[in-house]
């Protein structure tokens, strides 16, 4: 027992703050602070003297080494055996399951279960192993893993009782196949020098919930060469304060990192710390606190490996911080921006902000986890070209959006319109239609059915054909699978009847309701198939 060892008692865990003796209590004391910082009654202080200090005033506790359920840890083939070894059972027996997502409430028979014990008792064959919460604190006797499971690939052993790193690299390098380990809630003594062992093997590690910092975590990755994703999230790093230094990862092909649920907020420290990673192609940074994503200097380098960007969740709140991730990473072709600001606190923009986003961004290839087709980037690039001449001034374009002049080139100029007073709001672009439905299917042009009923909709004059399908339903209260057929009424002068002119439905372009000649004012004609 030492200070910084992990322990369990009653299925919390806590680390070893103190070993000592308690003024006024005889006996050896263990000052323990909890994992869990409501689970303790004080902050490692008695009757004003204090033995150590805890992150919170109720994460402290003192125990006897001796306490009842205080468990130290042991060995990971002990752990391993425990769960993948059982004794078989007589073939008379009748044995039910429980099944895990039904919560106990749904029992099943299992049948030749002793065929599952078998497959799992070879231990040499298994080549995913999970090990979450079995009190695992070391490797145990040298050489046991690489004779018990050497072709393990995948290895989880989160929620465990290690300390020391120097038991992690005795068990990974016994694992020759091993590529990818999971250590989330572990807590680690600090390291002070890099982190010496050969885990070749091992291309992805999460340490996430671990507190380990980024000082840390290049002093961890000497140890791992061939790394090529790290998840550091949910650590509390607020910083990343050390550059990445020329012989950590610019010697191992590090492709992603994940920096999720911390608190970063320092753009240009982030990316500058970043910059050396020359292999980097993902960087996922959600639930973080970037709220403005600054256009680079002419000092700054850009970033031209990266290519897939997570944001969601951060307080964002501005279009410049759209543009200005163009120029940081010119080759960006995957972004993630849900739940943000920006998008969230108008019901106009969290409407059509997609398509503004396709508009500003020219090299994406997919959005909040969707594909851009190319209909869906020409009608967004139109879209976002209206945008701006409804609420940019004609000289303050360019300036302002930095892909108007190629656009302009790419689609033309849209028809000038007066700028809007509010520049976040789409609500005047939206123009007004007259929906009837109709009893039945006009034979010819100037066949008029009668008209069941009448409702007004509101559209966007690039909506495509598809999505005025699904609105047009809805209307008639239909199942999507519902065939409809829709005209539009072609009149000559306001005077005039009027004719029906089919709207093709199976078009394979993506046609938008301007191509149809639907413009405000129009009547469109439902009818079931």
């Amino acid at each position: 027992m030492s200070v910084g060892d992990r322990i369990c008692h009653n299925s919390e865990l806590g680390t070893i703050r103190f070993v000592g003796t308690i003024e006024g209590k005889p006996g050896q004391w263990l000052g323990i602070e909890w994992d869990d910082p409501s689970r303790g009654k004080g902050d490692g202080s008695i009757n004003g003297l204090r033995y150590f200090q805890s992150r919170s005033p109720t994460g402290a506790s003192f125990l006897r080494p001796s306490a009842p359920s205080l468990h130290f840890g042991r060995t990971f083939i002990a752990a391993l055996r425990e769960k993948y070894l059982e004794d078989l059972h007589a073939t008379s027996t009748k044995e039910a399951i429980v099944l895990g997502s039904s919560d106990g409430a749904i029992e099943v028979e299992a049948v030749d279960m002793n065929k599952v014990r078998n497959k799992f008792a070879q231990l040499e064959k298994l080549k995913e192993v999970g090990l979450e919460n079995y009190m695992i604190s070391k490797a145990g006797p040298a050489g046991e893993i690489k004779a018990i499971c050497p072709n393990i690939r995948r290895l989880d052993l989160s929620r465990n009782l290690f300390a020391s790193w120097s038991e992690i690299i005795e068990i990974v390098e016994q694992l020759h196949a091993l590529e990818s380990l999971t250590l989330h809630y572990n807590v680690f003594r600090e390291l002070s020098s890099p982190l010496t062992g050969s885990c070749r093997s091992v291309v992805h590690l999460s340490l996430n919930r671990t507190g380990v910092t980024w000082e840390q975590a290049l002093l961890i990755a000497p140890a791992f060469p061939s790394l090529k994703r790290l998840e550091i999230g949910f650590n509390d790093l607020s910083s990343l304060d050390l550059p990445v230094s020329s012989n950590v990862f610019t010697a191992a092909p590090l492709e992603l990192l994940a920096l999720d649920g911390n608190t970063l907020a320092k753009w240009n420290e982030l990316v500058g710390t970043i910059k050396g990673i020359s292999t980097l192609h993902t960087l996922m940074l959600s639930e973080n606190q970037i709220d403005r994503i600054p256009k680079p200097s002419s000092s700054d380098s850009t970033i031209l490996s990266l290519t897939t960007l997570v944001l969601d969740g951060n307080p964002i709140n501005d279009w410049d911080s759209i543009d200005a991730l163009a120029e940081w990473f010119p080759n960006i072709t995957t972004l993630r921006v849900a739940d943000v600001p920006l998008l969230n606190s108008d019901p106009e923009l969290s409407k059509y902000g997609r398509q503004i986003i396709i508009g500003r961004l020219g090299s994406l290839v997919r959005l909040n986890s969707t594909k851009i087709t190319d209909e869906e980037r020409k009608d967004a690039e139109v879209f976002y070209l209206n945008w701006i001449t409804r609420t940019t001034e004609r000289g303050q374009r360019a300036a302002k959006h930095p892909r108007w002049s190629s656009l302009v080139k790419l689609h033309g100029e849209p028809a000038e319109e007066a700028p809007s007073t509010d520049t976040g709001k789409l609500q005047d672009r939206m123009m007004t239609v007259e929906v009837y439905r109709l009893s039945e299917i006009p034979q010819n042009p100037s066949h008029r059915p009668q008209v069941v009923f009448q409702q007004t909709l509101q559209v966007l004059p690039n909506m495509p054909i598809k999505t005025l399908r699904l609105k047009l339903l809805k209307i008639l209260k239909a199942k999507p699978a519902t065939q409809i057929r829709v005209f539009v009424k072609l009149r000559r002068d306001a005077d005039d009847a009027g004719v029906w002119g089919e709207v093709d439905l199976n078009l394979t372009r993506q046609s938008d309701l301007v191509w149809w000649g639907i413009e405000n004012g129009c009547h469109l004609g439902v009818a079931l198939s």
